[in-house]
Parts: C-alpha cells; sequence; structure tokens
C-alpha cells in the first residue's frame, strides 16, 4: 500500500482547514488548570530574587583561574537550595546544587560530570 506524501505548504494547509483562532476568557486562577495562556505572563520581579545555579557543578570564579585549563581546585563547602551560601576563598570551588544561590565572587558554574564516579575533594576540568 503505498502513502501518498504532501509538500509542506499542503500538510499545513490540510491541517488548517477549518482551524479558527480561539477567543481570549478571563478566569480565576483555581478554574485555569488545564488552559493555555492567550498572552506572555511576566513577573513583576526576578524569582528567586539572588543569582542561582540552574545545574549540579562547582561554582568558581572565573577570573581567578590561572593560566591555561585544565585546572583543578579544592572543593571548598557546598551550596544548596534553600540555605545561604558558604563564602568561596580564592583559589577554591564550592559544591553547588540546582538552586542554589551562587556564593559571592562565583561568576561561574562548572557542571558536575558523573566520570570519574571517585569523589577525591577537587574539581579538576
Amino acid at each position: 500500500m503505498a502513502t501518498e506524501l504532501y509538500s509542506f505548504e499542503e500538510a499545513r494547509s490540510r491541517l488548517l482547514t477549518g482551524v479558527r483562532p480561539m477567543t481570549a476568557e478571563r478566569l480565576p486562577l483555581i478554574a485555569a488548570a488545564g488552559r493555555v495562556l492567550a498572552t506572555d505572563l511576566i513577573a513583576l520581579e526576578p524569582l528567586p530574587r539572588f543569582d542561582h545555579s540552574a545545574m549540579d557543578g562547582y561554582a568558581v570564579s572565573s577570573a581567578e583561574l590561572p593560566g591555561e585549563p585544565p585546572w583543578t581546585l579544592p572543593v571548598v563547602g557546598e551550596s544548596t537550595a534553600g540555605e545561604d551560601a558558604p563564602a568561596l576563598a580564592p583559589g577554591t570551588s564550592c559544591r553547588i546544587f540546582t538552586g542554589a544561590p551562587l556564593p559571592g565572587r562565583a561568576d561561574a558554574v562548572v557542571m558536575h560530570s558523573p566520570w570519574p564516579p571517585c569523589w577525591t575533594g577537587q574539581s579538576s576540568w
């Protein structure tokens, strides 16, 4: 049985036949479950209100990395979501978890790699 192939334009035209825009309606939040926003929702202020990590890894001060890679820094402390970030001493890194606040002076997060699977007390990349 052969299947007929349509060009993009023909397939789009067939899909959009009979489709019409929906009108927007205002609902209380409790009644909006399963709905789609008709317009963008823009936050009035950044949330959270602090710089935070988007991934698990090691917070570092990139300006303090000496020379060319690879770099190896001692890991001193850790930053977890819901807690204050520890201080980042010069020449060190700090273990950081997703959503956790960046320690002062840190301006980068080196993503954690599960390889090698051993803990040495240092971060290397």
